[in-house]
């Protein structure tokens, strides 16, 4: 507010300075962020596409070992650093944007997908899911977090596991078998953190859902118990 005392003048003059010059060195920090890490891809793709030619090769057992070892690392990099260029974007998201989806048909068909993959961890899949179940939701957003919630749920299982999805007005909530997380489950939102570290995941995933759900201000809980990861997802707070 408008004041005649000069160190009061002096104080909100130099308040705003330093807060625009913050807020330069944050957009050209995000920036560089963003522009380094689509600058990564190009070189990522190159190298991943080289190992593939020399698999192809005439090569001992071992050598093919390392190359697919190396490749596998590839994958996961690059997936790390798509995952990071999204949560970059996510930003900057306005969910005007979105449309109403129907989320009931959405979730139907990424578990369709997912049969043959349930079918082979000899998963046992049960679902209760209630007819157009309609959201305000951008429909890629939405595919990403049901997609990484069900690859969640069955890369954390066990040999002859269960999942269970259930799917209300209210609510999404999904439940798998398996072991005790390692970590604190009030870390498991947190970049990079994974509650099975022996597991092959790059630790974003459940971070980019709940950065995708802010947005939305939905809230996503998680807890174990009786040998039970669930996931649960209240659409409005």
């Amino acid at each position: 507010m408008k004041t005649e005392t000069e160190e009061f003048k002096s104080l909100n003059t130099f308040l705003l300075k330093m807060t625009e010059s913050s807020k330069k060195d944050y957009n050209l920090l995000e920036e560089l962020s963003e522009n380094t890490s689509h600058e990564l891809q190009t070189p990522l793709a190159s190298i991943k596409g080289k190992i593939e030619l020399l698999m192809d090769s005439e090569l001992s057992e071992n050598q093919l070992i390392t190359l697919s070892s190396m490749n596998d690392e590839l994958d996961r990099l690059s997936s790390i650093n798509q995952s990071l260029i999204l949560l970059a974007k996510l930003e900057h998201f306005e969910k005007n944007d979105s449309q109403l989806i129907n989320f009931s048909d959405l979730l139907q068909e990424r578990l369709y997908y997912f049969e043959d993959i349930f079918e082979i961890q000899n998963l046992t899949v049960t679902k209760d899911i209630h007819e157009d179940v309609y959201l305000n939701f951008d429909k890629n957003l939405a595919t990403i977090v049901v997609n990484n919630l069900i690859n969640n749920s069955k890369r954390h299982n066990i040999e002859n596991g269960k999942i269970s999805v259930l799917l209300t007005e209210k609510y999404f909530q999904i439940s798998n078998t398996g072991n005790p997380p390692t970590i604190p489950t009030a870390e498991l939102f947190k970049r990079f953190k994974r509650g099975n570290p022996n597991q092959n995941s790059i630790g974003i995933g459940l971070a980019l859902v709940k950065k995708i759900l802010e947005i939305y201000d939905a809230e996503i809980f998680y807890q174990f118990e009786n040998d039970l990861h669930t996931i649960r997802i209240n659409f409005i707070k």
